[in-house]
């Protein structure tokens, strides 16, 4: 019981700073406001579901981007690091998966949706950053 107490609060905590913070991605915004709209739990995993996409569709966008600014042998180094993630988002996705199905209460199911959406997030900022570094030579 003490447990669920302290994830409980742990999770109004982030709800409420996530609701506090200013989103620097147009992404970010739109899932503040899709929360906003629809604070159940169906809800916000509707709205983590909807953004996990719109970070996949700019994870694309970001990598055919970064592409075709760089040299050839660094296209091919990219192509190799984007399989590699690809196969750590997979196990990770398997990981969070097996994790969360363990776990009792409403509150995990968005929580397992954001981690989900944010292993994607992550990923576009990593490539963002490095498109930042090619841009800035």
């Amino acid at each position: 019981m003490k447990k669920t107490i302290v994830l409980l609060s742990l999770f109004c905590s982030i709800a409420i700073s996530f609701g506090q913070e200013k989103p620097g991605h147009p992404i970010d915004k739109w899932l503040e406001e899709c929360i906003a709209k629809d604070e159940s739990t169906a809800g916000m995993v509707d709205c983590a579901d909807k953004a996990y996409k719109k970070w996949d569709a700019e994870l694309n966008k970001v990598y055919k981007e970064l592409m075709k600014l760089l040299d050839a042998e660094s296209q091919k180094k990219l192509k190799e690091s984007q399989k590699a993630w690809i196969k750590f988002r997979d196990e990770e996705f398997k990981l969070l998966d097996s994790f969360y199905s363990k776990k009792d209460g409403t509150m995990f199911i968005p929580m397992h949706a954001f981690d989900r959406m944010d292993i994607v997030k992550n990923r576009v900022q990593e490539l963002n950053g490095h498109l930042q570094i090619i841009k800035d030579m």
